[in-house]
């Protein structure tokens, strides 16, 4: 498993010279909302290399690979699911991966809503698919 991952860092770090299209635009709701976030898919790459933004008292990039299309297969039915890695990503001997997410985003009645869970935070998430 770590040399699955270690194999996917690389071609993570290699991907990132594609163009970021934008995707969605987040927001905690809150009054005032301070913590945003944008999802981007690369538009010129074998698979679809996926950033995720979040501005929480600082910028944090996280990310994922999926397959080509993929992104776009599940936003067109309705839903965006992905795990979501971190830039210090790794996997102790105990089987857990450290400085990773959860995205989940759906559509309900034209809305786009989620969560996003990452770095040991719980995010709702009020989205506008661009």
């Amino acid at each position: 498993m770590n040399k699955m991952i270690l194999g996917f860092l690389l071609l993570a770090g290699v991907s990132t010279q594609a163009a970021q299209v934008p995707v969605f635009n987040c927001t905690v709701p809150g009054k005032p909302s301070t913590v945003t976030l944008e999802v981007a898919v690369s538009d010129n790459e074998s698979v679809d290399y996926v950033t995720v933004t979040l501005n929480d008292k600082g910028a944090i990039n996280l990310f994922t690979q999926m397959e080509k299309g993929g992104a776009q297969k599940q936003v067109a039915a309705g839903n965006l699911g992905t795990l979501v890695f971190g830039e210090q990503i790794s996997q102790g001997d105990d089987g857990v991966l450290r400085d990773s997410g959860i995205l989940s985003l759906s559509q309900d009645a034209g809305k786009w809503n989620g969560l996003l869970s990452a770095k040991g935070s719980v995010y709702p998430l009020e989205c506008t698919k661009l």
